[in-house]
């Protein structure tokens, strides 16, 4: 008995050894591969001396390093704050705050280009993903911003200076074109205040840039005769435009940028880039069209030539829109075409009694503003129209007729065909011949408006 127990007593201890065992190798394997990754891989470091950025890609990608350094480096950037101080310029001109966040968003994309002196501190990959850590000593950037902001600021105020000569030569557009550089040099700090020592005054240098060039413009005077033209829809000859552009004192100004733009409609305008060397410009109107009848024509300083501006730079266009710029505004009057339309139209060779195909054509065209005349003197255009239709064929009780519509419009005044077109095998439905030639023309409605009131319109407007 005592022997049985020594026995039951062994195994037993034996069996709780081995379970130990199986037990303490399982999570020791796991812990030792876990273990092997760095501390900064399991938890992101916090640093309050340094920025810091970490980044990671699958090593399945062929480029997974650079896709890692990238995403590193994007990591860092949005560790470091960019606002807009409320106390700025840009702050005061960005009222409702829609441009703030552009403005950020580039800044931000500006410093991943040119930041510089971050560290590798580390890197790891097991297999699966590889990670990079970098890290930027918040003083040593904040050293390298404040020598990049002191260049752009002795650079902008070169500029600045050189405005302000050229604008006491009376260069005017060269004085702009100047505050403009001064601006621009600057474009990275305009959410900042960047001052400058005028006269022994300490003031924002973005401020006496901007409003150097708003000073000018309010000097500038453009003139425009006439200011007040009528144009026909065809064959209107081109209306002559006279611009002068002077300041306040009224010198000329000579080779001033232009930019020329309509109003509630569309037109063709030659216009010179500049106004020459007595700052005058001849324009040319060549063509006009309004859907109210009346429309104007702008003609303004062009500053994005003047600044040299690209259309796709936001941020430079966005200065450039705040300003206040004279215009010379020309009215221009549409005088609405006359057509005249003589139609004939028959069923099944006879004549009907009211012109269908001529109502529907006066109805639609009437909606663009056309005008008509009950003789062809006078008018712009003549329109002349055929239509008849012809038994085509029976189905049991259902008789079927087609119809066909030709249209020509001639220009009275040279003889020329100016649109033709054919409309055929438009077909009817009804209990004989007669009735479904009737039933034609009801169809033809859709295919006349489409078809020849499009082209006609085209042809006049």
């Amino acid at each position: 008995m005592k022997t049985k127990s020594i026995y039951l007593f062994c195994m037993w201890v034996l069996l709780w050894g081995m379970l130990a065992c199986q037990k303490q190798s399982v999570p020791a394997s796991a812990q030792n591969i876990e273990d092997d990754r760095p501390e900064w891989v399991k938890a992101r470091p916090i640093s309050s001396v340094y920025y810091i950025g970490i980044g990671s890609a699958s090593m399945r990608q062929p480029d997974y390093q650079e896709t890692a350094k990238k995403n590193a480096l994007q990591d860092l950037i949005s560790e470091i704050k960019v606002t807009v101080s409320s106390t700025s310029f840009l702050y005061q001109l960005d009222k409702n705050g829609s441009f703030r966040e552009e403005y950020e968003s580039n800044i931000k994309t500006t410093a991943t280009a040119e930041i510089e002196n971050f560290e590798i501190v580390d890197t790891y990959e097991d297999g699966e993903r590889y990670w990079i850590y970098y890290r930027l000593s918040k003083a040593e950037y904040a050293r390298q911003q404040e020598q990049k902001k002191e260049n752009a600021r002795q650079t902008a105020f070169a500029f600045y200076q050189k405005a302000k000569e050229a604008e006491q030569r009376r260069q005017w557009t060269e004085a702009m074109e100047g505050y403009f550089q001064a601006l621009f040099a600057i474009k990275n700090y305009w959410g900042e205040n960047l001052e400058i020592n005028v006269n022994g005054e300490s003031r924002s240098l973005m401020v006496e840039a901007y409003y150097g060039i708003q000073n000018i413009l309010n000097k500038v005077e453009l003139q425009i005769t006439p200011q007040e033209v009528r144009l026909k829809r065809r064959n209107s000859r081109p209306q002559l435009l006279k611009l002068k552009a002077t300041v306040a004192n009224q010198q000329t100004l000579a080779y001033l940028p232009l930019h020329s733009y309509f109003q509630d409609g569309e037109g063709l305008l030659s216009c010179p880039p500049t106004t020459d060397a007595n700052g005058t410009a001849g324009l040319e109107l060549k063509k006009a069209i309004s859907a109210t009848g009346t429309l104007h024509l702008i003609v303004a300083p062009d500053l994005m030539q003047i600044a040299k501006v690209k259309e796709s730079d936001k941020l430079e266009r966005f200065l450039i829109e705040r300003f206040s710029i004279p215009k010379a505004t020309v009215t221009i009057h549409i005088e609405k075409p006359v057509v005249y339309i003589e139609s004939k139209e028959y069923n099944l060779g006879k004549a009907l009694d009211n012109n269908i195909v001529e109502q529907y054509i006066k109805n639609e065209l009437s909606k663009k503003g056309v005008e008509f005349s009950r003789t062809p003197q006078g008018a712009d255009v003549v329109l002349s129209i055929e239509a008849n239709t012809e038994a085509l064929s029976r189905s049991g009780a259902i008789y079927i007729s087609k119809l066909s519509i030709k249209a020509v419009a001639i220009d009275p005044a040279t003889q020329r065909e100016i649109m033709s077109t054919v409309l055929d095998n438009i077909k009817g439905f009804q209990t004989d011949y007669e009735k479904a030639g009737l039933d034609a023309y009801k169809k033809a409605r859709q295919e006349v408006s489409l078809q020849l009131v499009r082209k006609l319109t085209e042809a006049l407007l």
